[in-house]
């Protein structure tokens, strides 16, 4: 897999897991911040991570490519910080009714 893959794996899976643990309001938003710190990761990383990972025919090629990836995770990373704050906001909203 390159890293385009496993970032969507990792989404997946943190979604899942998130998914599983609802009722858990402080455990959502430790798997927010940890899906959030994995995709600066691989926002800092990626770029080197693409270069290392095949042979590219050109400079210019490759960094079309990484246009378009940044594209992306931008996307991904804003829809990230979306969900720390819905998951926040729904944690202590679900935290208020047993006060």
């Amino acid at each position: 897999f390159n890293g385009c893959w496993w970032m969507f794996l990792v989404k997946i899976g943190v979604f899942l897991l998130s998914a599983l643990l609802w009722w858990v309001p402080f455990a959502t938003i430790l798997i927010s911040i940890i899906d959030l710190s994995i995709a600066i990761l691989f926002g800092v990383k990626g770029t080197e991570w693409a270069w290392n990972n095949r042979s590219w025919s050109s400079i210019t090629n490759f960094r079309q490519t990484q246009d378009t990836w940044n594209k992306v995770g931008l996307v991904f990373f804003l829809l990230g910080i979306i969900g720390i704050f819905m998951t926040i906001i729904f944690s202590f909203a679900t935290l208020s009714q047993y006060l």
